[in-house]
């Protein structure tokens, strides 16, 4: 049976590494084999004009410094009928070629 993982951050939480003090927004949480959650921290901060590029960080090295700063969008999710799957059809082919749009005149 799978377990359900419980994180301890949520998308959009600001959050704070202990150790480098990195700040910045949770944006992937990823929980691994061996039972350690990861989260995906984007910072808001610019170096040279650009975004600081994010990093991986294990739950326990980080903090919250405020939590939904952001609003994860959270889509519905529909359930379908299955549908019968249709053949893929090859182009190229001889039935598929368009008709030319020259005239071809015999002499």
């Amino acid at each position: 049976m799978a377990r359900q993982t419980e994180f301890r951050f949520d998308h959009g939480d600001k959050v704070k590494d202990r150790i480098s003090g990195l700040v910045g927004i949770v944006g992937t949480r990823a929980d691994h084999l061996f039972g350690c959650n990861r989260y995906w921290v984007e910072p808001q901060e610019l170096k040279d004009g650009k975004p600081v590029e994010g990093r991986w960080f294990d739950e326990d090295a980080i903090e919250i410094v405020e939590a939904g700063v952001i609003k994860a969008k959270r889509y519905r999710v529909y359930e379908e009928e299955p549908q019968a799957v249709q053949p893929l059809r090859r182009a190229g082919g001889p039935a598929d070629q368009p008709s030319s749009s020259t005239r071809q005149t015999s002499r």
